[in-house]
Parts: structure tokens; sequence; C-alpha cells
């Protein structure tokens, strides 16, 4: 096992690294969305999705 891991510890390492890069994003999303911010680059005008990933509202 050891001999492995160190024939390894490159792609180990980028491995982790990229994982921890996705679960940032991933958490970020998840952060936002609680908030009510939009994960959109830009804002919802012009959007052709507008009416679908923000759900409106109703008191």
């Amino acid at each position: 096992m050891r001999d492995w891991l160190l024939a390894n510890w490159g792609n180990i390492l980028i491995i982790g690294v990229l994982a921890l890069a996705v679960g940032a994003v991933v958490v970020a999303h998840i952060c936002a969305k609680k908030k009510g911010k939009s994960t959109c680059a830009h804002g919802c005008t012009g959007c052709a999705m507008q009416g679908l990933c923000h759900e409106k509202k109703s008191n």
C-alpha cells in the first residue's frame, strides 16, 4: 500500500485539490441560494430562464 501511495502521490494531490475546489463551489452556491441571492453572473434581467430558476413568493 505504501509503495502505491508513493508512486501515485501526485495524482492523489491533484484529485484532492480538485475535490476541494468543487466542494467550495457547491457550498458557495448553496449558501447564496439560501440567502436568496442569484447565482447568475448578471442577474435575471433579460434571462431566458427568468421565470424558472426563482420561485415567486406568495403571501
